[in-house]
């Protein structure tokens, strides 16, 4: 474990000296309005139709089986 938190220093303490030096500058270019609207809009259909399917199988799984591990749960009352 020592050695572990050890090398995540080193690699953290690296990092930010490596980016903090002026000598290498490096330039991002900024996504235009649309393109960024694009991503925002198609991350949240993913996200509501995650959320959408999660809870239709939570409320209603079409599983049947006695032993399926949802009525396990329901009977036992955990």
């Amino acid at each position: 474990m020592k050695k572990f938190v050890t090398l995540l220093l080193c690699f953290f303490v690296g990092w930010n000296t490596a980016f903090a030096h002026g000598g290498h500058k490096v330039s991002f270019s900024k996504p235009d309005a649309a393109a960024a609207n694009a991503i925002i809009w198609i991350s949240v259909a993913i996200v509501l139709v995650t959320l959408f399917l999660s809870i239709k199988y939570l409320v209603r799984p079409k599983e049947n089986d006695p032993n399926h591990i949802k009525n396990v749960v329901r009977d036992e009352g955990f």
